[in-house]
């Protein structure tokens, strides 16, 4: 494989409780000269603590300066972390397979029991299920994954918490065009523009587009994704800071389904069924923007809210055979629905209120409406059945589904090495 890249210009509640000891990190540069290493900051922990500070189990990874890999998958950027598990990384109809510490292990499809957020978005519906295709790694700057019981305070479906950043533009506008290919045809072309604000209450930007299409190793395994992400920053006179961040991904794509072991040993290029008669795909549109805030009201208290709105539409065509549709109670073999979800969060920060101590409260709230729909998988022309076409109605659902996530964070700084993290 190749790559080229240009460079031109709440319904339950836990605790989560934690202790640890601070310290100093330094890198012997010579035997007189010490070389201080950068303080990481982390942002998954609400507490605004470095990175070797906290007691919670969280893991930083930053994207790389040069990139290296094709740079459509998140495994690309989080392999290796300690419990955490991706699967299904080439099969685009189905997203990728996350677990984290046994949370998510039992979803045979997308992703559940993990919160995502993306540039601190929810990527996670109110039902529990969250998708990682809108995750644009072009314009990547860091991902902190949150494996620990701290991670239970962001809410419904935390048993652990992957959150995705977007860089902020910097210095002079440029742009950056990119190229990766490889066998199976596989080939992802990107734009990246972005730049500093020229001037005090002016934005900065990052706006990245990418194409990827494949022909995909197994047969019927093709797959086309359109990922576009923009995000604007303002710092503005008052010390507070605005991030608008704009996101819309279309994919389509075939899914070969899953083989037997003997199917497997036969043939591992093979479509589960080999005549591939209904033609099983999936249809993915989606379009969410969001705006995050932050406000300093003084030296001691701090505001931040969260607001954010979006539509999936989703049609995906499934192997069901006509003979389980004749039960006058199925759903039928295409799903199909429309998603319009919504949401904010709102959060109060205090410092040194009580003599070393950070507290910290707020609420979230997520919202989806969604009308759903169920197909035949065919239709009968002259008396014989067509596959793989949306045929007659089967399920016509208005579903709609809430979560309100209350919190409550406490850090105590009890000692100068030691420091008490608590949460509810």
């Amino acid at each position: 494989m190749r790559f080229l890249r240009f460079n031109t210009l709440s319904h339950c509640i836990f605790l989560a409780t934690g202790l640890g000891a601070t310290g100093s990190v330094w890198a012997q540069d010579t035997a007189d000269n010490p070389l201080t290493l950068p303080v990481i900051q982390v942002e998954a922990t609400r507490t605004g603590t470095t990175y070797l500070q906290t007691p919670a189990s969280i893991f930083r990874v930053d994207a790389p300066a040069q990139q290296q890999s094709a740079q459509v998958n998140l495994t690309e950027v989080v392999k290796g972390i300690p419990s955490l598990q991706i699967n299904n990384r080439e099969n685009y109809a189905q997203d990728l397979q996350l677990s984290m510490r046994g949370f998510g292990a039992r979803s045979t499809f997308g992703v559940r029991g993990i919160r995502l957020y993306v540039d601190g978005i929810p990527a996670t519906m109110p039902d529990g299920q969250g998708q990682t295709s809108n995750i644009d790694l072009s314009s990547l700057d860091h991902v902190e994954v949150l494996t620990g019981p701290f991670s239970s305070l962001y809410g419904n479906s935390s048993g652990g918490t992957i959150l995705t950043t977007t860089k902020e533009g910097q210095g002079k506008d440029s742009i950056e065009l990119g190229y990766s290919g490889g066998s199976h045809d596989k080939g992802r072309s990107d734009i990246i523009l972005q730049g500093g604000a020229k001037a005090p209450n002016e934005p900065s930007y990052v706006i990245s587009s990418s194409y990827f299409d494949t022909d995909g190793y197994r047969d019927h395994s093709a797959a086309r994704k359109v990922l576009n992400n923009a995000k604007l920053t303002w710092n503005l006179d008052d010390g507070s800071k605005i991030n608008w961040i704009t996101n819309y991904v279309k994919i389509n794509a075939d899914d070969p389904q899953g083989l037997t072991r003997e199917q497997w040993k036969a043939n591992p290029k093979q479509v589960n069924d080999a005549n591939n008669l209904y033609d099983v795909r999936k249809e993915i549109e989606q379009t969410q923007t969001g705006l995050t805030w932050t406000k300093p009201l003084n030296d001691q208290n701090e505001l931040y809210m969260m607001g954010y709105l979006g539509n999936r539409q989703v049609t995906q065509y499934q192997s069901i055979p006509q003979s389980a549709q004749n039960n006058p109670r199925h759903a039928g073999g295409v799903i199909d629905f429309d998603r319009n979800y919504y949401g904010a969060d709102l959060r109060w920060t205090g410092k040194e209120l009580l003599p070393h101590t950070t507290l910290s409260a707020g609420v979230a709230l997520d919202f989806m409406d969604e009308d759903r729909k169920g197909y035949e998988n065919y239709i009968k022309v002259n008396n014989q059945p067509s596959y793989g076409v949306k045929g007659k109605l089967r399920r016509d659902e208005d579903n709609t589904l809430w979560n309100i996530d209350p919190y409550l964070q406490a850090s105590w700084q009890f000692l100068p090495t030691w420091r008490l993290d608590t949460g509810l």
